[in-house]
């Protein structure tokens, strides 16, 4: 519906959209969820998907794994991807997103190494900023989307600590 509206410059009703919005349009991935479909992709690129934004990735094996699909199939020249990225609140809320966030899986080496600190939130930042820099060697990873639940304080240390 977004396309057909910047492209055809027009509502799904028929109504003329004068000037027709400049929108664009971001898709979902989630890369834990296996080998990515690149039809599937490409299908999505063809109706007006311009950039895709994933679920919460904190697997650098997953993600460079399933990038490089991409990225012999030739997809990570015509669009970008944001990765999903957070904060946590504890090893227990870690294992709360696996049990109950679809696409979600936090590594149990993750798990186990806030489980052996004093300060989680401290150490879950740590990761976060690791990933961060891990992530920005990744080929077709041209960002982060850093998200969480009343996270916005520490998501703001993670951006000002993350920057090179």
């Amino acid at each position: 519906m977004a396309n057909m509206m910047r492209k055809e410059k027009k509502f799904p009703s028929g109504r003329l959209i004068d000037p027709s919005p400049k929108l664009f349009i971001g898709g979902a991935e989630v890369p834990t969820q296996g080998k990515p479909n690149p039809s599937k992709i490409l299908d999505k690129m063809a109706k007006g998907v311009d950039f895709f934004q994933t679920q919460y990735v904190f697997d650098p094996k997953v993600l460079s794994e399933y990038m490089k699909v991409l990225g012999d199939e030739g997809i990570l020249e015509k669009t970008n991807f944001i990765i999903g990225l957070g904060p946590f609140a504890s090893a227990k809320s870690a294992r709360w997103m696996n049990e109950n966030l679809f696409g979600v899986d936090v590594p149990e080496q993750i798990i186990k190494r806030l489980e052996g600190t004093e300060n989680q939130k401290e150490e879950s930042k740590k990761i976060c900023i690791e990933l961060i820099e891990t992530y920005r060697s990744i080929q077709g990873v041209k960002g982060v989307h850093l998200m969480g639940h009343k996270k916005e304080d520490v998501i703001s240390e993670i951006i000002k600590e993350s920057k090179k």
